[in-house]
C-alpha cells in the first residue's frame, strides 16, 4: 500500500474475501464489528509483507535495534495509526466511502466494543467477588450463630449450677467411691482421699 501500485478494488475484494471467509456475509450485511475485523485482516496482511520485508533487511545488515514498548488498549486506535503508518489512510478512506464505509466509523465501533468487553470483564469481576464476600458473610453468620447456641448453654449450665450448694468435679474413677454418710447427725458426702491425691476447693488447693 506504500507504492503507487495501490488498488481500491484489490483491497475492497480482499475485504469482500474476509467477509464471506470469516462470516459468511457480503460488505452489505455484515456488523460494524465484521467489517472492523475484515478491514483489519486486510490492513494486517500488507503489514505481514512489509514486516517479512524489514525482517529480512534485518538479518542481512544486523543493525543495532532500540526497543520501544507501548499497550494499545483501544484497538480501534490501531487501525488508523497503522493505516497512517503505512500511508495508506487516505486510499482505504477512499475505497470504503465508495462502498459507503466510514473507517472513522469502524474504529469508533471498535473503541466501543473494546470497552464494553472491557466493562463486561470488570463486572464479572465485581460479581464474583461479592459472590466470595456474600459466601464469607455466610460463615460468619453461621459461625456466630453456633457461638450464640455455645454461649446460651453456658449460660443454662451456669443457672442449674447456682441452684446447688455443693457442685463437684472429680475424675470419673473418683466417682464411683463417693457415698453418703450421717455424721454426727448431719448429712455428708464422703469421698476417699489416698496419700497421693490432692483436692482442689472453689479453686483453692486443699492438703488434707
Amino acid at each position: 500500500m506504500r507504492d503507487n501500485t495501490f488498488s481500491k478494488k484489490v483491497f475492497i475484494k480482499t475485504v469482500s474475501d474476509n467477509l464471506k471467509n470469516k462470516y459468511r456475509k457480503t460488505i452489505d450485511d455484515a456488523t460494524q464489528q465484521e467489517l472492523y475485523q475484515a478491514v483489519s485482516e486486510a490492513v494486517k496482511d500488507v503489514i505481514m509483507d512489509e514486516w517479512i520485508a524489514t525482517q529480512r533487511v534485518m538479518d542481512k545488515d544486523d543493525p543495532k535495534v532500540v526497543y520501544y514498548m507501548s499497550m494499545e488498549f483501544l484497538m480501534g486506535r490501531a487501525l488508523g495509526n497503522n493505516l497512517i503508518n503505512l500511508s495508506a489512510y487516505k486510499e482505504v478512506k477512499e475505497a470504503l466511502a465508495a462502498n459507503e464505509i466510514r473507517v472513522e466509523k469502524l474504529a469508533l465501533e471498535s473503541q466501543v466494543g473494546d470497552l464494553t468487553l472491557e466493562l463486561n470483564e470488570k463486572n464479572a469481576q465485581l460479581e464474583e467477588k461479592d459472590s466470595v464476600i456474600q459466601e464469607k458473610n455466610n460463615q460468619i453468620e453461621e459461625r456466630t450463630s453456633q457461638l450464640l447456641e455455645k454461649q446460651e448453654e453456658i449460660d443454662n449450665y451456669t443457672a442449674q449450677i447456682k441452684t446447688y450448694d455443693v457442685v463437684l468435679h472429680v475424675k470419673p474413677e473418683k466417682a464411683s467411691q463417693i457415698h453418703a454418710q450421717v455424721i454426727n447427725g448431719e448429712k455428708c458426702l464422703v469421698i476417699p482421699m489416698r496419700e497421693n491425691e490432692n483436692a482442689t476447693i472453689n479453686g483453692v488447693n486443699t492438703n488434707l
